[in-house]
């Protein structure tokens, strides 16, 4: 209960109160997250070992934390390769899409794979990042 017109005291303690209620869903939200990631090693570990056999490179693959693996062709481009073609192609497709870098993989080879990252601008989607692969 709110009590404006009470003594100052009075006052001072609802308001407290009423913020103290306000508060307390975000104060929760904060607890369970770090708790989260404070335990995080105690829920991941185990499932390294039973899931991946130990294997941590490929948990993370799967969460696609790295970048991928391409066999190395031993045969090598016959045509010239234009890495600003492709970007160019890509700001055709989407054209509020800002490309941040380019990974070029097994290079010069018919093996050769292009990634492009980037992300939206802020003002469209705050968080639109995004990437493909050509």
């Amino acid at each position: 209960m709110f009590r404006p017109l009470k003594k100052l005291k009075t006052l001072w303690t609802d308001a407290h109160t009423a913020l103290g209620m306000i508060g307390l869903p975000f104060q929760f939200v904060y607890a369970v997250t770090g708790a989260y990631f404070m335990i995080k090693l105690l829920i991941v570990a185990p499932n390294v070992m039973v899931l991946y056999d130990g294997d941590q490179a490929k948990l993370y693959e799967d969460l696609e934390y790295s970048h991928p693996h391409y066999e190395l062709s031993k045969d090598t481009l016959k045509t010239d390769f234009d890495a600003n073609m492709y970007l160019e192609k890509t700001k055709d497709l989407w054209q509020d899409f800002n490309v941040v870098e380019m990974h070029i993989f097994n290079y010069g080879t018919t093996n050769m794979h292009l990634l492009l990252n980037g992300h939206l601008n802020f003002k469209d989607k705050f968080t639109g990042i995004g990437g493909g692969y050509l």
